[in-house]
Formats: C-alpha cells, structure tokens, sequence
C-alpha cells in the first residue's frame, strides 16, 4: 500500500479510529480516548464476531464485513455504508469474511443502493461473497442489481 489510508471500525464494545500507513496504525478507544498503540495492520480485534471496517483510499472506500450480519449487527454496516456513500468514491463492500447474512443484511445492503442511485451505477460494488451470501444474493435477486466481484 504506497497511500495512506483512514480506517473506522465499528463494534458494539468500542468504537475505533485508525490512521493507517504501510507500517503504522494508531488506535483510540471509547473506554481510553487519549491512549495509543501501534499494529501492523488497521483491523482491530472485535467482542462478539462481526466487525465492520472502513478503508479509505484516493479513489474508493473499501468497506470489510467480517462475521454474521443479523438483526443486531446489521445497523452498523448500515451506518458505515451511509459514512462510505457521503464520499465521492466508489464504495467496494468487501463480504469475504462474512459468514452470514438474513434479511436485515440485506435491507442494509438494499438502503445503500439505493443511496448510490443518484449517483454513478457502478459506484456500489460487492467483492468475494461466500457461498451462503451468494446464495441469498441470488435468491433475492440483488445478485441482478449489484454489481458482485469475484
């Protein structure tokens, strides 16, 4: 990665900011918001399995979704995909370590196509959906809608 990045995740225990670079990340926490530390890598660790991380490069937003995205979980992808649509990027929603997804997830994914109407079609992209995710996409016909990498 020759740019530097922003990173948000968002969690139910904490909510963090990264400033990521190729070799440094800084992390402020709810619980400590003046203390600091370093990883190699701007994903944080998360209570609970599902964690949603925002990367923000020159010309897109990568948005990570990692574990189950559910009735609870869902409205912070929600709030994050509203954040990534604000931008003028393409927003990629990278859903290679979702592990599960039922209709609010897909409610969430729907409300942020729907906001990236007005602008270029191309502009929502989902990458990598495990085959689960795949399947619902396909069955609630956004598969259709959506344009889907990899």
């Amino acid at each position: 990665m020759a740019r530097s990045a922003w990173a948000m995740s968002e969690s139910a225990s904490t909510t963090s900011t990264v400033h990521a670079t190729p070799t440094l990340a800084l992390r402020r926490t709810r619980s400590d918001p003046m203390s600091t530390s370093t990883s190699s890598t701007p994903a944080l660790a998360e209570v609970g399995g599902f964690r949603v991380v925002r990367v923000y490069g020159l010309d897109e937003v990568v948005v990570y979704v990692y574990g189950e995205m559910d009735l609870a979980t869902a409205p912070r992808l929600s709030n994050a995909l509203v954040a990534a649509l604000r931008s003028d990027r393409r927003v990629i929603i990278d859903l290679a370590e979702l592990s599960f997804i039922d209709s609010q997830g897909i409610r969430a994914l729907v409300q942020a196509f729907k906001a990236s109407e007005t602008g270029v079609a191309e502009r929502l992209v989902l990458r990598s959906p495990r085959p689960q995710a795949r399947k619902v996409l396909e069955l609630t016909g956004l598969a259709e809608v959506l344009r889907i990498d990899g």
